[in-house]
């Protein structure tokens, strides 16, 4: 079986259209359906997730408080914490969820 990565965009799209001949060098679709399925169900978990982030980004602005968005070790060494935050000797409050994950990622920790 020929890998996908391997297709064009345009064999791509016959494949999953179902537009695929024989004469064309191209398997049939079914030999593709597992794969093809697992892509699909990552985009469908990126677009869930990106709906989830922006859930958290609109309450953010529609509930303002403090100093911004942090994301953190917890002062108890009980886990992590994503919340906004009044304190200011933080210092790693953010305008947005997206940025203070963001800080915490290129922290490395």
């Amino acid at each position: 079986m020929t890998d996908l990565k391997e297709l064009s965009k345009d064999e791509f799209l016959k494949l999953i259209s179902g537009e695929t001949h024989s004469d064309s060098g191209l398997l049939e679709v079914t030999e593709y359906q597992d794969e093809i399925r697992r892509r699909l169900a990552l985009v469908d978990n990126l677009l869930e997730d990106s709906a989830r982030i922006e859930f958290l980004e609109q309450y953010a602005k529609e509930h303002p408080y403090g100093n911004g968005i942090i994301l953190r070790e917890s002062t108890t060494g009980r886990g992590w914490r994503l919340h906004s935050s009044t304190r200011e000797d933080f210092g790693e409050c953010s305008d947005t969820v997206r940025k203070a994950i963001d800080k915490k990622r290129e922290k490395g920790e």
